[in-house]
């Protein structure tokens, strides 16, 4: 973090965004204690609840290599549209190319789900809880994990900076993404944003991540192998060396709320939290602050 200032000023300056992180820290480890207390008493929320995905490796190939395809393909669109149009807006074109990447994706999930339910047992949720409970269960394991989710981003930060003190070159930019919400004014713009990070990219990729590759890799390895391969996969989608750590820490997290929820509407309302999250703190952190706290608050989508 470059400049030098006075917390305890920026602290009377910006009194709703200090009062905003200290409740999220604290609230986070009074929902991680009741979380604990509630699985050491309750033996019904303990152990795993997801179903295995059990299709064949060259039917989870296919299914990954019309995602990939998907996922490629609009960046290259929109990259070819930007140089043949280029008094276009590129940030309207990412939010409509967005869009189009997301609902594919969701599609994609669908078609591939439907096709195998003929041949095997597979049920995406073992759990039904009401949408209000879920919203409850959603938030309070949301809390429950902020705290290590920022322990981690810190550490990863301070590693990466010592690194760099010593001559390595490291990249240490935030996502695009980060900046364009911290810089956009225009309100269509930020609500479409908005919509985006809070509904349509948790609902694509906890299918992709969560329903689809968590649950096949966990039939065919190793529940610990199955988590951290899945959330790998994750955080190296979003192209990113200052979050990656604190990524994967999401992704092991979601894994963890979908086998003790057995429902992946919990893990989707974990994930829209989580990205609303980032953006308050985004919107509402002191200019002073930005390096450090945007690393701190990893971007999901």
């Amino acid at each position: 973090m470059s400049g030098s200032f006075d917390i305890s000023e920026l602290a009377l300056a910006h009194p709703f965004f200090f009062f905003y992180a200290g409740g999220l820290l604290l609230g986070g480890l009074i929902f991680m204690g009741l979380i604990g207390a509630l699985l050491f008493m309750r033996s019904e929320w303990r152990g795993c609840h997801v179903e295995r995905w059990g299709i064949p490796w060259h039917e989870f190939a296919r299914y990954l290599g019309f995602a990939a395809f998907w996922i490629l393909s609009q960046q290259v669109l929109m990259g070819v549209v930007v140089s043949v149009f280029p008094t276009l807006d590129a940030d309207v074109l990412g939010v409509i190319g967005s869009f189009s990447m997301q609902l594919g994706l969701v599609a994609l999930f669908i078609v591939f789900r439907m096709q195998q339910t003929a041949l095997v047992k597979d049920f995406v949720n073992t759990r039904h809880p009401n949408l209000p409970l879920s919203l409850v269960t959603g938030f309070a394991l949301f809390m429950a994990a902020f705290p290590l989710i920022g322990m981690v981003g810190i550490g990863w930060q301070a590693l990466l900076l010592a690194l760099r003190n010593y001559g390595f070159d490291i990249p240490m930019e935030t996502q695009d993404i980060v900046a364009l919400f911290g810089e956009e004014t225009n309100p269509w713009m930020f609500g479409s944003l908005l919509f985006l990070a809070v509904v349509m990219a948790p609902v694509s990729e906890e299918l992709l991540f969560r329903a689809g590759i968590y649950r096949f890799l966990k039939g065919k390895l190793p529940l610990w192998a199955a988590m951290l391969i899945s959330s790998a996969l994750f955080s190296s989608l979003h192209l990113n060396v200052l979050g990656f750590p604190s990524l994967m820490t999401v992704g092991i997290c979601l894994c963890l709320v979908y086998e003790l929820t057995g429902n992946i509407r919990v893990a989707i309302i974990f994930h829209a939290i989580f990205n609303l999250n980032s953006i308050i703190l985004i919107t509402l952190m002191p200019e002073e602050l930005q390096v450090g706290m945007l690393h701190f608050s990893p971007w999901v989508w």
